[in-house]
């Protein structure tokens, strides 16, 4: 399993690059040129696998590691023309999950040819589920 972690500086970006190290699993992630360091040396990601999330640069970061083909899971909170970058480097049956706003407020338009390769798209809005009865509690829960 591989997985790009867009905003890895971030609150989100660092519990999700947690859980997925944790778990064995491949992390790419992006941030700002002068917060790679921090990525690497406190976070643990390889410096080869970290990409700029000012630019599409990371797509070249993410293709050239991955021989071309990608990863499983993209966590996005990028938006514009970096989230349509970010859909170009989901695996075949891969999963996109866009945690931004902006554009689901925006309604911006991504086409379906992204998803051609049986790529499933999940908004989530992580605010409204910590106060859902059902999946808050889940989410509480989590180490």
């Amino acid at each position: 399993q591989s997985v790009l972690i867009h905003g890895g500086t971030g609150g989100v970006g660092m519990a999700a690059i947690h859980l997925c190290l944790e778990r064995g699993i491949e992390v790419f992630a992006t941030c700002a040129p002068h917060k790679t360091d921090f990525l690497v040396d406190q976070v643990g990601v390889p410096r080869s696998r970290v990409g700029n999330s000012r630019d599409s640069t990371f797509v070249d970061v993410v293709l050239g590691s991955t021989a071309g083909r990608g990863v499983d899971c993209v966590l996005n909170c990028l938006s514009g023309d970096l989230l349509a970058a970010s859909l170009e480097v989901v695996a075949d049956y891969g999963s996109f999950v866009e945690i931004g706003k902006f554009d689901l407020q925006n309604n911006t338009s991504i086409g379906l040819k992204a998803l051609e390769a049986n790529v499933s798209y999940h908004a989530v809005d992580l605010a409204t589920m910590f106060d859902d009865p059902r999946r808050g509690p889940v989410l509480y829960d989590l180490p």
